[in-house]
């Protein structure tokens, strides 16, 4: 074996586990609770269940979660940071050339967020 393949899943080996969303959380949260209101449900209909409920809640329940996954990417985005500052030259060389995760930017945002922690959104530096 070896080459690019062993060289890529080297430098995600330490990386964090992808965040999941704000529906996935709330999802997680609320199943059982829907499962034992309505025993006779598939695994499919509690699913169209949450999403319904999800797309039937307040603004302000859903932001909550959305703040909820926000600082669960964050604290992801960090764990990235550390993961891929151990050694960059093998994210090159499993990526390939020109194809490097900073190729896109998306690395800057990374240590961004890592060196400047909540002043740094997703979309950029904060005002505050």
């Amino acid at each position: 074996m070896g080459g690019r393949a062993a060289l890529f899943r080297a430098c995600w080996q330490g990386a964090p586990k992808r965040p999941a969303t704000a529906f996935v959380m709330f999802s997680n949260q609320h199943r059982q609770e829907v499962k034992d209101a309505n025993p006779q449900l598939t695994m499919v209909e509690i699913a169209k269940k949450l999403g319904e409920m999800w797309r039937g809640m307040e603004q302000d329940v859903r932001k909550e979660w959305e703040e909820k996954a926000t600082s669960a990417k964050d604290h992801y985005m960090v764990g990235l940071a550390r993961a891929f500052s151990r050694d960059p030259r093998g994210v090159a060389a499993a990526f390939g050339p020109g194809r490097a995760p900073w190729a896109s930017g998306w690395i800057f945002r990374v240590l961004a967020v890592a060196t400047h922690g909540a002043a740094v959104c997703s979309h950029g530096p904060c005002a505050g």
